[in-house]
C-alpha cells in the first residue's frame, strides 16, 4: 500500500524548497541515543517536540499504519533549548524536528524523508 493512500495529502504537504533540501541533506551520520531493540539491535530514536506540526505526521503514520512500529522505534521529546545545542545540531543541521537517528547511527530529517524511509523500513 503507498504511502500517499494510507495518509491524507495534507499530512504529506510540504514546501518544496524543504523537500529539495532535505533530499540533498536527509542522510547523515550523527551521534547515537543508546537504546537496544529486540535481537540486540539499535532502535531508531524519533526526535520529537509537542508544538510541532510536522512531528505529528510522523506520530500519526507510526500510530495509525503499525502500531506495532511504533514499539520498535524510541520517541524522545525534546525542548526549543535542546534544538539549540551542538549536539542536536550534529542531528540535524537545520536545527527542526522532526529527526530520526536510524539504528546504524544515519540521521533522517524532515516529516517527508522520515514518512518515506519508515515506509520503506516497515515493508522489509
Amino acid at each position: 500500500m503507498g504511502l500517499r493512500r494510507v495518509l491524507p495529502l495534507a499530512l504529506l504537504s510540504c514546501a518544496m524548497g524543504l523537500r529539495q533540501r532535505a533530499r540533498a541533506l536527509a542522510v547523515r551520520g550523527g551521534a547515537l541515543r543508546e537504546s537496544i531493540a529486540y535481537g540486540g539491535q539499535k532502535k531508531p530514536v524519533f526526535y520529537d517536540m509537542t508544538h510541532s506540526n510536522n512531528a505529528a505526521r510522523v506520530r500519526l503514520w507510526l500510530r495509525l499504519v503499525d502500531p506495532a512500529l511504533s514499539q520498535q522505534v524510541e520517541s524522545t521529546f525534546i525542548t526549543y533549548d535542546d534544538l539549540r545545542s551542538e549536539e542536536y545540531g550534529k542531528l540535524n543541521p537545520l536545527r527542526k524536528v522532526p529527526a530520526l537517528v536510524r539504528g546504524d547511527g544515519g540521521t533522517v530529517f524532515e516529516s517527508d524523508v522520515i514518512l518515506k524511509y519508515l515506509a520503506v523500513w516497515n515493508s522489509n
